[in-house]
This record gives structure tokens, sequence and C-alpha cells, in this order.
């Protein structure tokens, strides 16, 4: 009896509105007890038990409301004297969701993210849209699919809808950009005016002022006498703007080196990383709305059975190639003569053990085909990476300086390592790296 008291706890309530039975789940065990084939709707207290169901393959599909404003997924606010309203909605995701009833999900990842999006788009009727939110890096999120993936980066994100897009399963539509860290990939960057000789930000800025009479420009302190505008040069007042005198433009004088200057340099300093970064270094990223096409609705009815959903390589991304034709380049390569103190580093990447004793052969395959993916933007058109079979990803970098490799290797240990770790795979030392001059 005891056993049984402490289960019925954990069960949802469940009311009737019309002819729908409605789960009203307070508790994450209590999504555990809800039964998808008894079961037509689903309310919700918190963002955290959406992500639980969005999660869940027998529930996301089901009309999910929610009891007060969230940006995360859900179909509306549930409101007891709006009957009409809510049971309108769930007629017609009932009647959307018919036909995937009895539909499985492929084993690959990206492929089985995929396929759960579009079913939930689809049955909405709605385009994935980015949401404003402080949380995240770059200042926007996607709600469903961070709700759906185990991937939380939005540029990662951003980077797989782009894939399906290219495969046709969505038309796309830019509605934002985004300037982001070439470090660290962070959005919070502070704009800052420095010194175009000695990059200080310690700057005197004044307006110059132009003396119509004697053609002399200087700036504004040059002509201040007491609490008269007076000429250095010819010693004759200034009195009225437009007249007597113009302000032209504006001097910078540097604190620092007492550099003056018409023009600054701007920098933006990151506030995460606090990389410096020229404003050429700025990554920009387009933020778009993503809309299924009929190739998706299609693609949706079918059955989806197949192991492998390679992601395509983009035009202007390094080139993965297989193992022997990795090796037969690097061969090449450590026959070459450099100048200018550049050279080629051949790096590994090593997922850590402790991950890798959790998965089996096809989750550790999908996981280096996905981190070797990630590593590729990252790197330049001339480099190239592959495979191997002890889920070790290669890279040969081309004509680098060690500055260069050192800031290249940094980059990955950070951004592979924090993407591994806010999902949940790992400690600090998920991925470990090791660089070689193949010319030593």
């Amino acid at each position: 009896m005891r056993l049984q008291s402490v289960i019925s706890n954990f069960k949802p309530e469940t009311i009737r509105l019309g002819n729908y039975a409605i789960a009203l789940v307070s508790h994450e065990k209590s999504i555990d007890y809800i039964d998808s084939s008894r079961i037509d709707a689903i309310v919700v207290k918190n963002d955290q038990l959406i992500k639980k169901i969005v999660s869940n393959d027998q529930l996301y599909l089901l009309p999910l409301f929610v009891e007060k404003p969230t940006i995360h997924t859900n179909d509306g606010i549930y409101e007891a004297n709006n009957s009409a309203s809510i049971l309108s909605k769930i007629d017609v995701i009932k009647a959307s969701i018919e036909g995937y009833a009895k539909n499985t999900f492929p084993d690959d990842p990206n492929e089985r993210l995929l396929i759960k999006t579009l079913r939930y788009l689809i049955s909405r009727h709605k385009s994935l849209s980015p949401q404003h939110t402080r949380i995240s890096k770059i200042g926007f999120i996607y709600p469903l699919i961070e709700d759906i993936s185990v991937e939380k980066d939005p540029i990662q994100i951003s980077k797989i809808l782009d894939v399906f897009s290219k495969d046709g399963f969505f038309r796309t539509k830019i509605i934002d950009k985004v300037n982001i860290c070439y470090g660290c990939a962070g959005s919070y960057l502070n704009f800052s005016e420095c010194c175009t000789k000695c990059n200080s930000l310690d700057l005197k800025t004044e307006e110059l002022v132009h003396h119509f009479r004697c053609a002399y420009v200087g700036p504004y302190s040059d002509f201040i006498s007491e609490d008269r505008l007076m000429c250095p040069k010819c010693n004759h007042q200034l009195k009225h703007i437009g007249i007597d005198y113009d302000k032209p433009s504006e001097i910078h004088t540097c604190n620092t080196c007492n550099h003056k200057s018409q023009e600054t340099k701007m920098k933006a300093t990151c506030v995460d990383c606090k990389m410096e970064n020229e404003l050429e270094q700025l990554l920009t990223y387009d933020i778009k709305d993503y809309t299924p096409t009929e190739k998706a609705v299609e693609y949706t009815k079918k059955e989806h059975n197949s192991d492998k959903f390679i992601l395509n390589e983009k035009e202007n991304d390094s080139i993965i190639l297989p193992l022997g034709a990795f090796n037969m380049i690097k061969s090449h390569e450590t026959k070459r003569k450099y100048i200018d103190g550049k050279s080629s580093y051949e790096v590994s990447l090593s997922i850590s053990q402790n991950i890798l004793e959790k998965l089996n052969q096809k989750l550790k395959d999908s996981l280096t085909q996905e981190l070797a993916s990630i590593v590729n933007p990252y790197l330049k058109q001339s480099d190239i990476s592959t495979v191997n079979n002890n889920y070790q990803i290669n890279l040969l970098l081309i004509e680098y300086t060690k500055e260069e490799e050192i800031k290249i290797i940094d980059i990955l240990n950070y951004n592979l390592n924090k993407m591994l770790n806010d999902n949940g795979w790992g400690n600090q030392e998920s991925i470990l790296i090791e660089s070689k001059n193949i010319h030593l």
C-alpha cells in the first residue's frame, strides 16, 4: 500500500476538456507515467518540464500548453476560461499528427533531429524562428532544436539547419545578423575607439575649429581664452559660428603616446574571453527563419531506418579526407620548405576514454564525425583533416606560423571541450589535443 501511495503521487492529474483528456504535469517524475495513447494534451508548470517532454519521442508531438509565457516550445497558455481556443488547437494538432503515429525514428542523431523537427513544425503549420534571449552567447536560440537535441550551441545548430536547407528541407529568410568573437564565438562585444598608433583607449577627443579670417585650423582647446574664443594665430575673437568660424571635424589626442589623428581604430573586446578583435576578425552569422518545404512534408511521411546520414561539406570548408590520402599528403608536406617562419603542423584530437566507454560503436562513430564537422569551419581552406579508426580526428595545418598554430589550438580546445561539457558528455578535458611540427 505504501509503494502504491508513492507511485500515485507521481502520476499526473488528468482532467477532461470536452472529449479530450489533459495531463497536468508539475513534477519531472510524472512524465514517466504519461500514456500517449490515453492522453490528448499536456499542461506543464515550468521550462524544465517542457524540455523533458519535447525530448521524449512518444510525447513531443502532443499538444503542449503552459501556465505562463515562455520562449520554449509550447502551443499556448492554458487558461480555464478559454477552453474554446484550447479545444480548437487540440483539434488541429491531433488531426495533423495522426499520420506520424506509427512512423519510426532513424538511429543517426542528425537525421533523427531533422525528422522530429520537421514533424513538429508541419503539424503546427509553423516555421522555425529564432527567439531573442540574453542567456544565449549570440543573443538568439532556436527553442525547438534546443529542446529536442543534445546540441545547445546556437552556432552549431545554425550550421546543421543550413545543411538541411541546402538539402532542400527548408526555405530560409535572413531576419538578422550577429557579429561574434573570433576566439570563443561569443557576441557580447564591447566596441571601442583606440589610438591608430599604439592601440590605447585613453583618447581625448576635441572638435576642430577653422577660423575663416586667417585659415587657422586647430583643436577647440587652442582657441579658449578665459570665457572667449580667441584665434591663437591672429588674435581675433571668434564670435559667431558659420560667420567667423566652423567646426569641420574632430581630432583625437592619445594620452599614452601623444599621437594626434582625425581617425581612430575600432576594436571589439569580447566580454566572455577578453580577446581584442580587430573588426575584420569578427565572424558574421546570419540569423534565419526556416520554413519546411514540400520535400520536407513528403520526407516526414516515409519510414526512416537508415544507419548513416552525413552532413554535406560547405564549399568553403577545409577537406575531410580518407586516412590513406591524408597520410600521403602529410608525407609530401614533410619534404616542402617554407619561408617567413611558417611550417606545417599535425594535430590530433582525441575523445576522452571516459566518454568513449559509455557509447556503443554507432554512437562513437557519430560523435567523432560530428566533432570533425564542427572543427572544419575553423580551418583554412588549404588545411585537411581525417578521422582514424581510434575515434581520433587528425588535422594537417599547412603554412602556419607558430603563433597561428597556438591560436587555432586554443580555439579548438576551448570550443570542443565547452560543447561537450555543456551537453553533459564529460569534464574539462573531454578532448585531448596534441600538435607537432612535421618538419622537425
